[in-house]
Protein backbone atom coordinates (compact mmCIF):
# COMPACT_ATOMS: atom_id res chain seq x y z
CA UNK A 1 0.00 0.00 0.00
CA UNK A 2 1.19 3.54 -0.74
CA UNK A 3 0.44 6.74 1.15
CA UNK A 4 0.36 10.36 0.03
CA UNK A 5 3.35 12.57 0.73
CA UNK A 6 3.59 13.80 4.33
CA UNK A 7 0.91 11.28 5.50
CA UNK A 8 1.73 8.77 8.23
CA UNK A 9 3.13 5.58 6.84
CA UNK A 10 0.58 2.77 6.61
CA UNK A 11 1.58 -0.69 7.73
CA UNK A 12 1.16 -3.28 4.97
CA UNK A 13 -1.72 -5.63 6.00
CA UNK A 14 -1.09 -9.32 6.22
CA UNK A 15 -2.73 -11.66 3.67
CA UNK A 16 -5.11 -12.88 6.39
CA UNK A 17 -6.36 -9.37 7.14
CA UNK A 18 -6.68 -8.54 3.45
CA UNK A 19 -8.68 -11.72 2.88
CA UNK A 20 -10.93 -10.86 5.82
CA UNK A 21 -11.63 -7.36 4.46
CA UNK A 22 -12.29 -8.60 0.92
CA UNK A 23 -14.31 -11.74 1.70
CA UNK A 24 -15.01 -12.11 5.40
CA UNK A 25 -16.93 -8.89 6.09
CA UNK A 26 -19.32 -9.27 3.08
CA UNK A 27 -19.98 -12.90 4.07
CA UNK A 28 -20.82 -11.92 7.66
CA UNK A 29 -23.17 -9.17 6.47
CA UNK A 30 -24.88 -11.60 4.06
CA UNK A 31 -25.33 -14.21 6.79
CA UNK A 32 -26.85 -11.57 9.08
CA UNK A 33 -29.39 -10.57 6.43
CA UNK A 34 -30.25 -14.23 5.76
CA UNK A 35 -30.69 -14.87 9.49
CA UNK A 36 -33.08 -11.94 9.86
CA UNK A 37 -35.13 -13.14 6.89
CA UNK A 38 -35.25 -16.69 8.28
CA UNK A 39 -36.31 -15.43 11.71
CA UNK A 40 -39.20 -13.50 10.16
CA UNK A 41 -40.33 -16.56 8.21
CA UNK A 42 -40.08 -18.84 11.26
CA UNK A 43 -42.04 -16.38 13.39
CA UNK A 44 -44.78 -16.25 10.75
CA UNK A 45 -44.94 -20.04 10.55
CA UNK A 46 -45.10 -20.35 14.34
CA UNK A 47 -47.94 -17.82 14.46
CA UNK A 48 -49.90 -19.55 11.70
CA UNK A 49 -48.87 -23.13 12.19
CA UNK A 50 -50.56 -23.96 15.50
CA UNK A 51 -52.44 -27.23 15.73
CA UNK A 52 -56.02 -27.56 14.55
CA UNK A 53 -58.14 -30.18 16.25
CA UNK A 54 -59.05 -33.22 14.09
CA UNK A 55 -62.74 -33.26 13.26
CA UNK A 56 -62.85 -29.58 12.42
CA UNK A 57 -64.14 -28.49 9.03
CA UNK A 58 -62.89 -25.62 6.92
CA UNK A 59 -64.38 -24.20 3.73
CA UNK A 60 -61.80 -22.28 1.63
CA UNK A 61 -58.88 -23.05 3.93
CA UNK A 62 -55.56 -21.31 4.10
CA UNK A 63 -52.20 -22.79 5.10
CA UNK A 64 -53.51 -24.47 8.26
CA UNK A 65 -54.87 -28.01 8.29
CA UNK A 66 -57.10 -29.99 8.17
CA UNK A 67 -58.53 -28.48 5.01
CA UNK A 68 -62.04 -29.77 5.68
CA UNK A 69 -63.07 -29.75 2.03
CA UNK A 70 -64.46 -33.30 2.16
CA UNK A 71 -68.14 -32.77 2.93
CA UNK A 72 -68.62 -36.51 3.49
CA UNK A 73 -66.12 -36.69 6.36
CA UNK A 74 -68.01 -38.35 9.23
CA UNK A 75 -65.73 -36.75 11.84
CA UNK A 76 -66.59 -33.21 10.71
CA UNK A 77 -69.25 -31.20 12.57
CA UNK A 78 -72.91 -31.48 11.52
CA UNK A 79 -74.08 -33.54 8.55
CA UNK A 80 -72.72 -33.61 5.01
CA UNK A 81 -75.96 -31.95 3.89
CA UNK A 82 -75.45 -29.09 6.34
CA UNK A 83 -71.91 -28.57 5.14
CA UNK A 84 -73.03 -28.55 1.52
CA UNK A 85 -75.49 -25.78 2.37
CA UNK A 86 -72.62 -23.72 3.75
CA UNK A 87 -70.56 -24.38 0.63
CA UNK A 88 -73.42 -23.32 -1.63
CA UNK A 89 -74.12 -20.18 0.40
CA UNK A 90 -70.44 -19.20 0.33
CA UNK A 91 -70.17 -19.81 -3.41
CA UNK A 92 -73.22 -17.64 -4.12
CA UNK A 93 -71.85 -14.89 -1.90
CA UNK A 94 -68.45 -15.03 -3.59
CA UNK A 95 -69.97 -14.90 -7.07
CA UNK A 96 -72.10 -11.90 -6.12
CA UNK A 97 -69.57 -9.85 -4.18
CA UNK A 98 -66.15 -10.87 -5.46
CA UNK A 99 -65.09 -11.48 -1.84
CA UNK A 100 -63.52 -14.68 -0.51
CA UNK A 101 -65.82 -16.39 2.01
CA UNK A 102 -64.29 -18.87 4.45
CA UNK A 103 -66.11 -20.87 7.12
CA UNK A 104 -64.34 -22.72 9.91
CA UNK A 105 -66.33 -25.10 12.13
CA UNK A 106 -64.29 -25.95 15.20
CA UNK A 107 -63.00 -24.71 18.53
CA UNK A 108 -60.26 -22.14 18.97
CA UNK A 109 -56.94 -23.84 19.67
CA UNK A 110 -54.27 -22.56 22.03
CA UNK A 111 -55.42 -18.94 22.25
CA UNK A 112 -58.52 -16.72 22.65
CA UNK A 113 -61.19 -17.21 19.98
CA UNK A 114 -60.70 -13.74 18.45
CA UNK A 115 -56.93 -14.23 18.08
CA UNK A 116 -57.47 -17.73 16.68
CA UNK A 117 -59.93 -16.41 14.06
CA UNK A 118 -57.52 -13.63 13.08
CA UNK A 119 -54.76 -16.21 12.58
CA UNK A 120 -57.12 -18.24 10.40
CA UNK A 121 -57.83 -15.14 8.32
CA UNK A 122 -54.12 -14.30 8.03
CA UNK A 123 -53.38 -17.80 6.72
CA UNK A 124 -55.80 -17.45 3.80
CA UNK A 125 -54.41 -16.93 0.29
CA UNK A 126 -55.94 -13.43 0.05
CA UNK A 127 -56.83 -12.20 3.56
CA UNK A 128 -57.38 -8.59 2.43
CA UNK A 129 -60.52 -9.50 0.46
CA UNK A 130 -61.70 -12.28 2.78
CA UNK A 131 -64.54 -12.72 5.23
CA UNK A 132 -64.07 -15.53 7.76
CA UNK A 133 -66.69 -17.04 10.04
CA UNK A 134 -65.30 -19.22 12.84
CA UNK A 135 -68.06 -21.09 14.67
CA UNK A 136 -67.52 -23.47 17.57
CA UNK A 137 -70.30 -26.10 17.42
CA UNK A 138 -69.71 -27.07 21.07
CA UNK A 139 -70.10 -23.60 22.59
CA UNK A 140 -72.01 -22.07 19.64
CA UNK A 141 -69.67 -19.09 19.76
CA UNK A 142 -69.11 -17.14 16.53
CA UNK A 143 -66.16 -14.98 15.51
CA UNK A 144 -66.47 -12.81 12.39
CA UNK A 145 -63.25 -11.31 11.01
CA UNK A 146 -62.62 -9.32 7.83
CA UNK A 147 -59.62 -8.24 5.79
CA UNK A 148 -58.94 -4.56 5.17
CA UNK A 149 -60.77 -4.39 1.82
CA UNK A 150 -63.73 -6.37 3.13
CA UNK A 151 -63.86 -4.16 6.20
CA UNK A 152 -64.46 -1.14 3.94
CA UNK A 153 -67.66 -2.80 2.63
CA UNK A 154 -69.06 -4.13 5.90
CA UNK A 155 -69.74 -2.04 8.98
CA UNK A 156 -69.48 -3.14 12.60
CA UNK A 157 -73.27 -3.02 12.74
CA UNK A 158 -73.46 -5.44 9.80
CA UNK A 159 -71.19 -7.92 11.56
CA UNK A 160 -73.16 -7.54 14.80
CA UNK A 161 -76.46 -8.20 13.05
CA UNK A 162 -75.02 -11.25 11.30
CA UNK A 163 -73.86 -12.56 14.66
CA UNK A 164 -77.36 -12.08 16.06
CA UNK A 165 -78.80 -14.13 13.21
CA UNK A 166 -76.50 -17.02 14.10
CA UNK A 167 -77.24 -16.69 17.83
CA UNK A 168 -80.99 -16.75 17.25
CA UNK A 169 -80.73 -19.82 15.03
CA UNK A 170 -78.51 -21.59 17.58
CA UNK A 171 -81.12 -21.00 20.29
CA UNK A 172 -83.72 -22.50 17.95
CA UNK A 173 -81.48 -25.53 17.43
CA UNK A 174 -80.56 -24.75 13.81
CA UNK A 175 -77.14 -23.03 13.93
CA UNK A 176 -76.29 -23.97 10.33
CA UNK A 177 -79.42 -22.14 9.21
CA UNK A 178 -78.08 -19.09 11.02
CA UNK A 179 -74.67 -19.36 9.39
CA UNK A 180 -76.25 -19.68 5.94
CA UNK A 181 -78.50 -16.71 6.63
CA UNK A 182 -75.59 -14.66 7.98
CA UNK A 183 -73.51 -15.33 4.86
CA UNK A 184 -76.37 -14.20 2.61
CA UNK A 185 -77.03 -11.14 4.77
CA UNK A 186 -73.38 -10.05 4.74
CA UNK A 187 -73.17 -10.60 0.98
CA UNK A 188 -76.13 -8.29 0.45
CA UNK A 189 -74.63 -5.65 2.74
CA UNK A 190 -71.23 -5.89 1.06
CA UNK A 191 -72.77 -5.11 -2.30
CA UNK A 192 -72.85 -7.14 -5.48
CA UNK A 193 -70.37 -7.35 -8.29
CA UNK A 194 -71.33 -5.45 -11.44
CA UNK A 195 -73.91 -7.31 -13.52
CA UNK A 196 -74.62 -9.97 -10.88
CA UNK A 197 -78.07 -10.21 -9.21
CA UNK A 198 -78.35 -9.75 -5.45
CA UNK A 199 -77.86 -12.75 -3.22
CA UNK A 200 -80.99 -14.34 -1.77
CA UNK A 201 -81.51 -16.22 1.49
CA UNK A 202 -81.00 -19.96 1.32
CA UNK A 203 -83.55 -22.53 2.42
CA UNK A 204 -83.65 -24.35 5.73
CA UNK A 205 -80.84 -26.73 6.66
CA UNK A 206 -83.36 -28.93 8.46
CA UNK A 207 -84.61 -30.19 5.09
CA UNK A 208 -81.21 -31.63 4.16
CA UNK A 209 -80.00 -34.90 5.66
Amino acid sequence: METLPYWPEVVEPSPVIALWVILGIPIVIGLGIALLASASLIARQVRRGFGVRPGSWWLNPGSLRPSGLDTDDDSAPYTAGHRRLLIEAARRAEDATGLNISVYLGAAEGKPAEDFAIDLLDSLPDPETSLLLQFDPATEHLELVTGDETDERLSHADLTEAGELVSAAAVAGTPVDGLVEAIGFLARRAGTAEGVPAVGTSGSAELVS
